[in-house]
């Protein structure tokens, strides 16, 4: 444990301390001195005799290291413990005045787990240089990465990376076994990583890379978190690059035509803004990953992934077709919420029954049409009422209807000559030839 005044102290003057190799690092690394006031261990080394490797020794060991750490070691029995306490007791002096001569009885070099007392820890820690295999047995031991240099080693050509995993009870989420201050750090060492995928990291195979950007179990509230809404999905892309990305899709355009908004996709899909709705194969992932991120050519992906380039770009369209289809969804969407069909989409039943019947639709069209067009549709409309018709056809006597029927209408004030010039103008016209032959 270090105190924080310390970490501070070294942090402002630029300089850091020989030993407590992982304290220093992640503090320096998050600039956060309450992480080096934390109780840790780091393994150093896990030996196995080369007849018995990968036959799950070592894990079983860290298990068991675990276990103890956790308290779930429960003590064998006492005796032994005050047998190891009167073997220790017998060694008189120190290391500076020890007599050395023959003894009968000699302390054990090694203790039992269920011979010690449960250390106060927060976490276990490894530092390693980091391949994918080595990596893959710490991942399987439930370890986080929170750190991975930048520059590789001159000699071994690798990256030092520490790990870290959470000791005891204390502020641990029951879900994945992890403490909320490890998450926290977890996410924005992720977040580091993607950036850095292009620059210092752009060497790492595709499937280690897909490793470090994973992120452990996360519950539904958690992946809404990270999950952004419609708009701002569809704020990132142009209606230029919508309609690239369709066409492309369609296999209309080559994939150089969109290569500028893979980036863009592969962020946001990695940051998890897609939600779980859109998921990807880990073949795709790494080809999205790939070129988006670490902004490799396809002729670099057929040496990494063994594959012909005609297979990659046959699943970089799958990949550029899911995406699309998810923008148009949430473009279509905004547009539903604008004209006022959020409720049925929100719904989710298309077959539900409609607000209103057909003749309450009809009826409120033919309102909105008298008013904006009824000047234009009155010198349409038939005169007459039900009676006047029912007289002028016939309705009980006359076997065969008449071929002209007529109904005599009474001209309304609105038809006056004041309102039609043209009535008007010639009447005045007729009266005065009227008066001419008169005279």
């Amino acid at each position: 444990v270090i105190s924080q005044s310390t970490v501070r102290t070294s942090m402002a003057r630029g300089k850091q301390a020989s030993g407590d190799l992982v304290p220093w690092t992640i503090s320096q690394q998050f600039q956060d001195p309450e992480f080096a006031s934390l109780s840790g261990v780091r393994v150093v080394r896990i030996a196995t005799h080369p007849d018995v490797q990968k036959m799950g020794y070592g894990t079983r060991a860290m298990e068991l290291l675990h276990e103890f750490f956790d308290g779930r070691v429960v003590p064998s029995g006492e005796n032994q413990v005050d047998e190891a306490k009167k073997l220790v007791d017998e060694v008189d002096g120190d290391l500076h005045n020890e007599v050395i001569k023959p003894r009968a009885k000699i302390p054990p070099l090694l203790q039992r787990l269920e011979e010690l007392p449960k250390p106060y820890l927060d976490y276990v820690s490894v530092s390693f240089g980091v391949t994918a295999q080595l990596y893959a047995f710490w991942k399987r031991l439930n370890y986080l990465p929170l750190y991975l240099r930048l520059t590789a080693n001159d000699l071994t050509g690798e990256h030092t990376c520490i790990v870290v995993r959470t000791a005891g009870s204390l502020d641990v989420d029951s879900s994945d076994g992890q403490a909320a201050w490890l998450k926290l750090y977890h996410a924005d060492f992720v977040k580091r990583v993607q950036n850095l995928l292009g620059y210092n990291f752009r060497t790492l195979p595709p499937g280690l890379a897909l490793s470090l950007l994973e992120s452990p179990a996360e519950t539904e509230e958690e992946a809404a978190k990270r999950t952004k809404s419609l708009d701002q999905l569809t704020a990132n892309f142009s209606p230029h690059d919508l309609r690239r990305l369709e066409s492309y899709a369609k296999n209309l355009l080559d994939y150089h035509v969109i290569m500028d908004a893979v980036p863009t996709l592969s962020s946001l899909y990695f940051k998890g803004s897609f939600g779980p709705e859109l998921h990807l194969s880990p073949a795709q992932s790494a080809i999205l990953m790939s070129l988006g991120l670490q902004r490799k050519s396809v002729d670099d992906l057929e040496k990494d992934l063994g594959l012909p380039a005609n297979q990659i770009l046959a699943l970089f369209n799958k990949i550029i077709r899911k995406f699309s289809s998810r923008l148009r969804q949430n473009e279509e969407s905004l547009v539903a919420e604008e004209l006022g069909e959020a409720e049925l989409e929100e719904s989710g039943d298309l077959n539900a029954p409609l607000r209103k019947t057909l003749n309450e639709d009809l009826e409120e069209g033919a309102t909105e049409a008298r008013k904006k067009h009824g000047d234009l549709l009155a010198q349409y409309s038939v005169a007459g009422n039900d009676k006047e018709w029912e007289r002028a056809v016939g309705s009980g006597g006359a076997k065969d209807p008449p071929n002209v029927v007529s109904v005599k209408v009474k001209r309304r004030i609105s038809e006056s000559p004041a309102e039609k010039p043209e009535a008007a103008a010639k009447k005045e016209k007729k009266t005065k030839s009227k008066k001419t032959k008169k005279a």
